[in-house]
């Protein structure tokens, strides 16, 4: 197995993946979404963050998301840095996001975790019809 060097111009996500003979699943899903972000098709470039980072959290909620009292959790470790990854921006922005969505009662966010509360809400953001506020 090769050593990979610190800066060596690979994501956290290439990485883990390089290092880890059978990647877990929350790996898969998170470069599997990562890989439909430069997809031609998926249009994501042109939409603006909070609806990138919206339809990631949306898709991962799809894939692998799991019903509880609070919401709707995304079933494996997830870093802010990863959903920064998926989606083309930095950490700063996703935190900055994540913080203001709690803070509106759309998700609930921890350390490797995140539940989405209000998936409707959050929709309505992800397809640019949130109402301004």
């Amino acid at each position: 197995m090769r050593k990979i060097k610190p800066g060596a111009g690979i994501s956290s996500l290439e990485a883990t993946g390089r290092l880890l003979p059978k990647p877990p699943i929350g790996l898969c899903l998170l470069q599997q979404a990562r890989g439909e972000r430069t997809s031609p098709a998926s249009g994501w470039s042109r939409e603006q963050v909070q609806q990138r980072v919206a339809h990631a959290l949306l898709k991962l909620v799809k894939q692998a998301g799991k019903k509880t009292e609070e919401g709707i959790l995304i079933d494996f470790p997830i870093s802010r840095q990863d959903i920064a990854e998926m989606t083309g921006t930095t950490l700063h922005t996703v935190s900055r996001l994540l913080s203001a969505w709690e803070d509106q009662g759309l998700v609930k966010s921890e350390r490797q975790k995140v539940t989405v509360v209000e998936p409707h809400r959050l929709l309505l953001i992800a397809e640019g019809r949130a109402e301004k506020s």
